[in-house]
């Protein structure tokens, strides 16, 4: 699916916004933005997108990188750290995936086709562009003590 019939021919911030019917993430986007801006987004719509976020997490399978990630995402909400490109590329990411998957893409595909929106190809590296070094460490940690087991 291309990205105009995915998103209706706005960017995917946009068109999440416009489907999680927020306000604040709504007037966040400017209309045609393909990312959501964490350092133009206000509180209240950080806030939001992170319990939308945690609401598609849970149907998952726990896994550290994505509590790292979240962490940094309330950091950044509650005004401890600064955000990054990465944190909103992850931010836009998980929320463009879940509005997919909410719509009965399956999640492998509402992934690929996520990453294909935001214009992040599709292979090793493209974990390097939604999740932090740390975030990515606390995953192979996380792994390796599970392979232990």
């Amino acid at each position: 699916m291309a990205r105009s019939q995915a998103t209706g021919g706005g960017g995917v911030a946009t068109f999440v916004a416009n489907e999680v019917k927020d306000e604040a993430l709504s007037q966040a986007t400017g209309g045609a933005s393909d990312i959501f801006d964490l350092t133009k987004l206000g509180t209240k719509a950080i806030k939001e997108g992170i319990g939308q976020i945690k609401k598609h997490l849970s149907s998952l399978d726990q896994d550290a990188a994505n509590d790292v990630m979240i962490d940094r995402l309330e950091k950044i909400a509650n005004g401890e750290i600064d955000a990054t490109e990465i944190d909103s590329n992850y931010f836009t990411h998980e929320l463009g995936e879940k509005k997919l998957v909410d719509e009965g893409m399956n999640q492998q595909k509402a992934h690929i086709e996520t990453l294909k929106n935001q214009g992040i190809e599709y292979d090793k590296n493209a974990q390097n562009k939604l999740y932090t070094k740390e975030a990515l460490g606390a995953g192979d940690e996380a792994f390796r003590k599970a392979a232990k087991n």
